[in-house]
């Protein structure tokens, strides 16, 4: 797939025609493959921006009523909440208790953790989020709402579906680990910081990678975490850019990991101290040298993916002629092990999928918080350049696009009506990246 040039002219695509053109990936620095997780199935739930009232007095309900009230309900849910009633009732708490029953709720579904609340407000007459608050640690409460498909607005991009897999995280630990995660929740400074450990658990890794990961980004502000825990939309505006001519596709690769991955997107910043500079149009190795290395590498790695096998492309600077793309969906997938997400290639020219089923697929993913690659190019069989959907606000759509190295947003009738306009002036939308998420 061939890019744009340099100063926003676009640039002749005289590969078009071959295969290997079709997207060009961004290199990802310090990219690699992970396992990919068969956790089992990941269900969504709505965010919800939880808050008790300070000073909540409770009344409980006498032993004998609360009997007759599990007489009467379903014997699982009735089970569950008993075990929560006793281990927070009186003094003191069973802490252990507590998450055996939350743990045993969650494990069936987010429908059925959720009606844990419901029933336990008929069985005992209290609200569980309050005794939960009024009986654990800052930590320990954390852990709790995930645990019950809970969690407060904030601004570390948590979708729907990172919320699901840092649960199933969750499920999985032993008591030891469990202890020492909430343990670090515990510490958190802020709303904030507490969510980057949750997003840093649904992306895989340990909660001693987790814990090394806390010191780095505790007692930092919201600026810094966009500006550090994000590669694209920064509070500058800028973000990863490629920095070979016909490395689009290697950089959204990037992009998105690093979306789904604070601990990735820490280390890429701290590895290109400069992440966020303009590239240099005469030498792709100036400004950022090693996330040019890594793109360059991936790049020309021969393509694998549901399009059949292909040659891998051809590294050439920003400013030069000659360079050749590739498509990117093998290395999107390679990601699995950490972003739980599948995506396969879907092309409008060929009439693969139809642009209201574009949109939709894209509105889908984004919705959860999956990050949607996207090509352009100036016709819907011209598969030019790769940019990335990162969130939608209704009808307008947050893009970031690696040849400026800009977040930017695009309307609804932007793309329906072939006027996206990004890197000099691709302007329809020809493909799709469509995630599957697991």
């Amino acid at each position: 797939m061939a890019d744009s040039a340099s100063s926003r002219t676009r640039r002749s695509r005289t590969h078009q025609q071959d295969s290997r053109t079709h997207a060009t990936p961004a290199a990802v620095p310090a990219l690699q493959r992970t396992q990919e997780d068969d956790s089992g199935r990941v269900s969504s739930f709505p965010a919800v921006s939880f808050q008790v009232n300070a000073g909540h007095t409770v009344q409980r309900q006498p032993a004998g009523v609360i009997q007759r009230e599990l007489d009467r309900a379903t014997l699982d849910i009735a089970a569950l909440c008993h075990q929560l009633y006793e281990a927070m009732d009186g003094a003191g708490t069973d802490e252990e208790a507590v998450y055996s029953a939350l743990r045993r709720g969650a494990a069936f579904d987010v429908a059925k953790a959720r009606e844990l609340r419901t029933a336990y407000q008929r069985i005992t007459g209290q609200d569980l989020m309050v005794d939960l608050e009024d009986d654990l640690n800052r930590g320990e409460l954390a852990a709790a709402l995930i645990y019950l498909g809970y969690m407060p607005a904030t601004t570390a991009s948590l979708g729907d579906f990172q919320r699901e897999r840092a649960r199933h995280a969750m499920l999985r630990m032993s008591g030891t680990e469990l202890s020492s995660y909430t343990g670090l929740l515990s510490e958190t400074q802020s709303t904030g910081e507490l969510q980057y450990l949750h997003k840093a658990l649904a992306a895989g890794h340990t909660v001693a990678e987790i814990r090394t990961f806390a010191g780095q980004i505790r007692g930092h502000d919201a600026n810094w975490f966009q500006d550090n825990l994000h590669v694209t939309g920064s509070t500058t505006g800028r973000g990863i850019q490629q920095q070979w001519s016909h490395s689009c596709n290697i950089t959204t690769v990037e992009a998105m990991r690093g979306e789904m991955d604070p601990i990735y997107a820490l280390q890429l910043h701290i590895d290109n101290p400069s992440l966020n500079s303009p590239a240099n149009a005469a030498d792709a190795t100036a400004v950022n040298p090693t996330l040019a290395a890594e793109q360059r590498t991936l790049l020309e790695r021969d393509y694998t993916g549901g399009l059949g096998n292909m040659s891998g492309g051809v590294a050439v600077a920003r400013g030069a002629t000659g360079g050749v793309g590739r498509w990117a969906d093998d290395l999107l997938n390679q990601q699995a092990g950490a972003t739980g997400v599948r995506y396969r290639t879907r092309r409008l020219g060929a009439g693969e999928i139809t642009l209201d089923e574009a949109l939709t697929a894209i509105n889908q993913g984004v919705d959860r918080g999956i990050p949607v690659p996207i090509v352009i190019g100036d016709t819907t069989a011209t598969y030019a350049h790769y940019v990335m959907v990162l969130s939608r606000s209704g009808n307008n759509y947050r893009i970031h696009d690696p040849w400026d190295g800009v977040t930017v947003t695009r309307t609804r009738d932007n793309i329906t009506g072939s006027t996206i306009n990004l890197a000099g002036g691709w302007n329809v939308l020809s493909a799709v990246e469509v995630p599957r998420a697991r």
